[in-house]
């Protein structure tokens, strides 16, 4: 978001945006942290579910669980 913000700004004002435009990163992480913060009570009753894979076919799986790409 920080990174998306800021090349829209540089876009929008030519390489040279105004000061009042540029937001401390801090701000970003706070503003991420609040919404975690704020959304807890969607996710706090989720429960850890192992699938045991006792077939010859691989599953593909990912480090990035869906609770945390999907918080909405």
């Amino acid at each position: 978001m920080a990174m998306a913000y800021s090349e829209m700004s540089e876009i929008a004002f030519s390489g040279n945006p105004p000061d009042e435009m540029k937001v401390p990163f801090g701000e970003f992480v706070q503003d991420g942290m609040r919404a975690f913060a704020d959304s807890f009570h969607a996710i706090d009753d989720l429960k850890v579910c192992l699938i045991w894979n006792n077939t010859n076919r691989q599953i593909i799986t990912s480090d990035d669980p869906s609770k945390l790409t999907n918080r909405w």
